[in-house]
């Protein structure tokens, strides 16, 4: 599908769908057989919300306007604003080519020729990190394309439009390709999900399959190394469009990115509904609130879809039982303090209808506000469905591990605009002392804290929307390590702390705090299709499960029998740096860890070949040749039933 704000033929009157803005904030899923009138519906909800309700000036006010053609005088008078003090951040950069793409032909000559001006003069940055990259690249290929005969001293960088167009279609050729060979490295964020998204769906929208600037600079992209060949772009964007959104939808509960992330923020991480990545599910598949951001506009106005199997996948989840889901994703490159540039990050979920238990191995793989583990469960009502525990740790050398930047000014600068970084409460972060073994619906975190570091206890975070919480108060008094229970709906949750602790009350829940620098709790999930009712569950807990936790000497140890038979045994010896985990006595390895797996989707590594099956709709993704087939594959006839 082409979109119909393609320079081509754009929207001519807001007229016809003013009246949807009295429903905009929508709730339940839209029968499948309509998802593409229905999300054709939301598109325009969208923008008429902006156009009515977007007053400030902003780049997502001023693009909703000359997208509807309404309001044409007020978004070139916001424009004009926008554009006298530029930014070199890429997300200026970004939402001023789209503004320009989408908006360009109810601009006046005066206004084109000032965002013109802006590429010549602006110098932009690239930023450090994969969102940023990203957005910049796409804006320079994009604003290469759109002034291709400007020449190269009249761009920012004084390159040539058709060099900065290699340059740029170039990285996100090779972004796209370790993508599908090694695991993205800002993974699975709730937050810069919308991001991705918008940057591979305005190029999606616009990009040249080959380079507009003559003969000798077509199908050839340069890189540093060797010379590429890059035809077809727009069809490899909108495979990597798939895989994003795949992803998502196989990790997702009610619209909430569950498990672990790359990147997280407060309150976000324990009010998982005011993520970013919800304006993505209410667009997308017709569920939760709208959200009226730039990145959700640019997907509103973009021509891509996703496909039946991809709308399947996000909203006809098998109702029986759970299954295990498996991932593999990579650390962000590390500049300093690090004997590897990158490695590999092993994710795992463990996925009902009910909730989402969801982790990674542990250990420092991200900057800043990495989220190790959680338990996301299904409650409409309850705004913070979340629980998970974190060591808050904080280093300069982390930030000069991920950072180009001298880690001590760094540090400083970073105190202005992420305060809560270096402070002991707060809720978001990667530790390289916690380390995670999870089994199914059982997890066991560990935490081997050196004296050396300044925060020595261990936090986490229990909404008040749990029931059935009769254990303790959270009267901020200490407690011996016991079972504790509640439930949300039909999710029953057993949490065991590994040595005293206390509860606090906080915004919307219980922080759960334990001092012990060797430390650990165990959690274990069921539903009534493995336990009947919440009384039996608790019952199995008590009388099956056993637990045997040694600390000491730099080590800490647990052996843990779950409710149903499994022998979990987790070691972390601080003094050899060694884990061990132990399942029935065996090891468990990540050795051979997949790209994905799982029972509706397949990828073999040696062909690059992804393949979706729900229930009779298939897909596959075929990353070598990058074509794309909806018909049965060689190995999936185990998939999807």
């Amino acid at each position: 599908m082409q979109s119909i704000w393609r320079k081509e033929a754009r929207l001519q009157s807001l007229n016809i769908f003013l009246f949807f803005s009295s429903f905009i904030f929508v709730s339940g899923a839209f029968p499948q057989k309509d998802f593409e009138k229905a999300l054709a519906e939301r598109r325009q909800i969208l923008i008429a919300h902006l156009v009515e309700k977007e007053s400030t000036p902003s780049f997502t006010a001023v693009t909703a306007r000359y997208a509807a053609n309404e309001r044409l005088a007020e978004a070139n008078r916001m424009l004009s604003q926008l554009l006298q003090q530029p930014s070199g951040d890429p997300v200026y950069g970004f939402n001023l080519i789209a503004t320009y793409l989408f908006g360009q032909h109810n601009m006046p000559d005066s206004l084109r020729e000032k965002v013109r001006k802006v590429f010549s003069a602006n110098a932009f940055l690239r930023g450090d990190s994969e969102d940023n990259q990203l957005r910049y690249y796409a804006t320079l290929l994009l604003a290469a394309q759109t002034w291709p005969e400007m020449p190269a001293e009249q761009w920012f960088n004084g390159k040539s439009a058709a060099e900065n167009w290699r340059e740029a279609a170039a990285f996100v050729v090779a972004w796209m390709n370790n993508n599908v060979t090694y695991g993205q490295a800002q993974f699975d964020s709730p937050e810069l999900l919308p991001a991705f998204v918008a940057c591979l769906e305005l190029l999606h929208e616009y990009v040249a399959d080959e380079a507009p600037f003559g003969e000798l600079e077509k199908k050839i992209v340069t890189t540093t190394k060797s010379k590429v060949a890059a035809p077809n772009l727009r069809t490899r964007i909108s495979m990597m469009l798939d895989l994003l959104l795949i992803d998502f939808a196989l990790e997702q509960i009610d619209g909430i990115y569950a498990g672990a992330h790359s990147y997280d923020t407060e309150p976000a991480v324990y009010s998982p509904r005011q993520s970013a990545n919800a304006a993505l599910f209410w667009l997308y598949f017709g569920m939760g609130e709208m959200k009226p951001t730039m990145e959700a506009l640019v997907s509103a106005m973009s021509g891509y879809n996703v496909s039946d199997a991809v709308y399947a996948l996000a909203t006809n989840r098998d109702p029986l039982g759970g299954y295990a889901h498996r991932e593999r994703k990579r650390v962000r490159n590390q500049l300093r303090n690090s004997y590897e540039r990158t490695t590999a990050v092993y994710k795992y979920a463990y996925i009902t209808r009910d909730y989402i238990l969801g982790s990674v191995q542990g250990g420092l793989l991200s900057p800043l506000q990495q989220h190790t583990w959680d338990l996301t469960y299904l409650s409409p009502q309850d705004p913070r469905p979340a629980l998970f525990v974190m060591h808050p740790f904080f280093d300069p050398r982390e930030l000069g591990a991920f950072f180009v930047d001298e880690p001590a000014l760094l540090f400083d600068e970073l105190n202005k605009f992420k305060g809560r970084y270096n402070q002991g409460d707060k809720l978001v972060g990667g530790s390289p002392y916690e380390q995670i073994f999870q089994h199914r619906n059982t997890l066991i975190a560990l935490y081997n804290i050196p004296e050396k570091v300044q925060f020595g206890h261990i936090s986490g975070f229990f909404s008040k929307g749990l029931q059935d919480w009769n254990e303790l108060d959270a009267d901020g008094l200490s407690h011996d390590p016991e079972w504790l229970f509640c439930r949300a709906g039909n999710t029953f949750i057993a949490f065991r702390p590994l040595q005293e602790f206390r509860v606090n009350p906080m915004e919307g829940g219980w922080r759960y705090i334990s001092e012990s620098r060797q430390n650990g709790v165990i959690l274990e999930v069921s539903t009534p299709e493995e336990s009947k009712n919440f009384e039996e569950f608790k019952r199995r807990i008590l009388e099956v499960s056993k637990v045997d936790f040694k600390a000491g000497d730099n080590s800490v140890k647990v052996k843990y029998t779950t409710a149903y038979g499994d022998r979990m045994e987790f070691v972390y010896d601080g003094n050899s740096s060694t884990i061990a985990r132990l399942l029935n006595d065996l090891p468990f390895k990540y050795d051979n860890w997949p790209i994905f797996d799982n029972p509706y989707i397949k990828y073999d590594e040696t062909k690059r070949l992804l393949q979706v099956r729900v229930k009779n709709k298939w897909r596959a993704l075929d990353f070598t040749n990058w074509t794309v087939s909806e018909r049965a594959g060689s190995f999936t006839e185990e998939l999807g039933r």
